[in-house]
């Protein structure tokens, strides 16, 4: 079982590492005083967010936050692996890509947690993304609405409240 580790203990045992903290505790200023970290890595270019959902099922997947994004995308292939019957779903919702505009389903999913935050029946697009794509799903501004997202680049850590 994780526990609870104040600021100076998770500085101390990740000095260098991009760190994931859940069950968050702040003083007023919002700067974050303990908390229990989910996930730890030394690439700076990763951010690992955790995704439940699923009727059969739960998956952890390696997602890109991207604060570009108005809506949060997850691969058809993580839904269909956990119980989704991504054939069954309508595509007509039109997402403008990079590449340019595709056509893509939407799903509901059960439970979506992501940065030590939990959203029910949280709608995502399904899609294929690209097989050499390195995440399995994109979380977009709609996941962080009525949060605080904190980006600190001289530290390397991000957090939302």
């Amino acid at each position: 079982m994780q526990e609870i580790l104040t600021m100076p203990e998770i500085k101390q045992l990740y000095p260098s590492e991009w760190v994931l903290i859940e069950e968050v505790e702040t003083d007023r200023e919002l700067n974050i005083k303990s908390g229990k970290v989910t996930y730890h890595s030394d690439n700076k270019q990763e951010v690992w967010l955790k995704a439940r959902h699923g009727p059969s099922g739960e998956a952890t997947l390696l997602a890109m936050l991207d604060t570009g994004a108005t809506v949060s995308v997850i691969d058809n292939n993580v839904l269909f692996t956990v119980g989704y019957q991504v054939d069954n779903l309508v595509v007509d919702t039109p997402v403008l890509t990079g590449n340019g505009t595709i056509l893509a389903a939407q799903a509901t999913l059960d439970s979506f947690s992501a940065l030590g935050k939990e959203k029910r029946n949280f709608p995502v697009v399904c899609c294929d993304l690209p097989p050499i794509s390195p995440v399995d799903a994109i979380v977009g501004l709609d996941f962080l609405r009525n949060h605080i997202l904190t980006l600190d680049f001289t530290t390397g850590k991000l957090t939302l409240v």
